[in-house]
């Protein structure tokens, strides 16, 4: 399934809507699904404040991408 980037954005939005009710707490870190981020994903996860996502398994070291105001440090561990 495709889905567009207002789709993928109620997607992580319940993602972080579960963990506050259940855990209390709002994540920081993203790992999309079957690990396959769209896109779409880091603008979204940028915008949404997350600081770090797991998707990206191309470096061993961790490096930062997306928009500069609101980067994303890709760590593959």
């Amino acid at each position: 399934m495709t889905l567009d980037k207002e789709g993928e954005r109620k997607i992580i939005q319940g993602s972080i809507d579960a963990f506050a009710k259940v855990a209390g707490v709002t994540p920081r870190g993203y790992l999309s699904p079957g690990v396959r981020p769209t896109p779409n994903t880091i603008d979204l996860i940028s915008d949404m404040g997350f600081t770090w996502s797991s998707d990206c398994i191309d470096e061993d070291v961790p490096y930062s991408v997306g928009p500069s105001d609101k980067p994303i440090v890709n760590d593959a561990e």
